[in-house]
């Protein structure tokens, strides 16, 4: 608990009446205050960096003003690479505006066997729920 919420429920509580500052200084004079341990570096749960393009795909939508009116920019970045795999400015924010994107990307995607393959009926469910739900997108060819 802070010296600032500790105040206050000193006063709600009918315990005493101090201020924050000197309920603060209270506290440091005894060596009383609890403070936070700052995290190691190297200690964030990240996950593991894409050590090959197509694993990991970053999904970004902003907001833009474009005189005279406002757009929404979905882009869709490649995690290794960075390279800008598809991108959209839309009028609207729908699910379909990121839907349409994200296809436009996983249709670029090569096939592995080297035949050319229309992934659209399979992949345009799982896509729109993926997105629908605020799930990562983490494409892959099945």
């Amino acid at each position: 608990m802070g010296y600032k919420r500790l105040a206050w429920q000193m006063v709600d509580k009918d315990v005493a009446y101090l201020k924050p500052h000197q309920v603060y200084g209270i506290l440091s004079t005894n060596n009383l205050l609890a403070r936070q341990p700052k995290p190691a570096i190297g200690s964030l749960h990240r996950p593991p960096e894409p050590d090959h393009p197509d694993l990991v795909w970053h999904v970004d939508i902003m907001y833009l003003y474009i005189r005279p009116r406002w757009y929404y920019l979905v882009d869709i970045l490649d995690g290794y690479s960075r390279y800008l795999v598809a991108w959209s400015l839309n009028l609207t924010m729908l699910a379909d505006t990121v839907t349409s994107t994200v296809q436009q990307a996983l249709d670029k995607l090569p096939d592995p066997s080297g035949y050319p393959v229309n992934r659209a009926s399979s992949t345009t469910m799982a896509v729109s729920s993926l997105v629908l739900n605020g799930i990562v997108l983490w494409p892959h060819l099945v």
